[in-house]
């Protein structure tokens, strides 16, 4: 797993200033939880989120640890997201909209789906043809739960080879699955493998990761891709607040 290692980078910088909105907004919007909830549920909600997201944003953390704290994370983790105010979905579901007019019967896998937040966006959108694939099986318990996906698999994003076969999606999406302790791209060969010719892999991640050890890797990862014929970019482009204070990095790339 690829990892962050200059504390004082840019990303650290805004990791920080990150949890301070964060912070903030967690002991803010208790307030408005409260009219829906007893003051104290909302109070420990909060807590629970803000605890749970330092954790996450530690560009330190392992594979490992990621799994722990998810495991941890997946009761209250769609309530948080609403805290935290998680564009990420949002941003991504509407990008596939403008790559697919046959919106009912494209078939797509949400890569990282997690407890589903992703595929509740695609639905509303009008695909309903989903598949989820997460490492956290308390995560996809959780996703199991809306009734989005025909199929839901738990597996690891990597370089291991997925029971999926050759061609089969239409798209590949994943929001906020890219970064240090989480999914980098050795997993990428393996996602345009199961994607048909002329399909696509559409990504959303925060945009400070680029500028760093990590994105850099990364981007050079997708780029050697790019040379090797295997997709072409689409879209590289930034967009405003995919989280909190951070902006985020729409990737689309295209199968050959």
């Amino acid at each position: 797993m690829l990892i962050a290692k200059d504390k004082t980078s840019l990303y650290t910088v805004r990791i920080y200033s990150e949890i301070i909105y964060m912070t903030f907004m967690l002991r803010t919007k208790p307030v408005y939880f409260a009219l829906h909830q007893k003051d104290k549920m909302a109070t420990e909600l909060s807590r629970q989120t803000e605890e749970i997201y330092k954790k996450v944003l530690n560009a330190n953390v392992s594979f490992q640890e990621a799994l722990e704290i998810y495991k941890d994370w997946a009761p209250i983790y769609d309530d948080s997201a609403k805290i935290l105010n998680h564009e990420g979905p949002s941003i991504l579901a509407k990008e596939v909209e403008k790559l697919f007019d046959e919106k009912k019967h494209a078939l797509i896998l949400d890569a990282a789906a997690g407890t589903g937040l992703l595929g509740l966006e695609l639905k509303n959108s009008g695909f309903h043809n989903l598949d989820a694939l997460d490492a956290s099986k308390e995560m996809l318990e959780k996703a199991k739960e809306k009734n989005l996906y025909r199929n839901v698999v738990c597996d690891i994003l990597g370089p291991n080879r997925l029971d999926i076969p050759d061609d089969t999606y239409d798209a590949v999406v994943s929001v906020g699955s890219f970064g240090p302790g989480h999914v980098d791209g050795s997993c990428l060969a393996e996602l345009i493998r199961i994607v048909k010719p002329d399909g696509y892999i559409v990504i959303v991640m925060s945009k400070e990761l680029l500028d760093e050890e990590y994105g850099r890797d990364l981007l050079e990862i997708m780029d050697d891709h790019v040379s090797a014929g295997r997709w072409t970019v689409v879209s590289r482009r930034p967009v405003l607040r995919y989280t909190g204070v951070m902006d985020g990095m729409v990737l689309v790339h295209r199968i050959k």
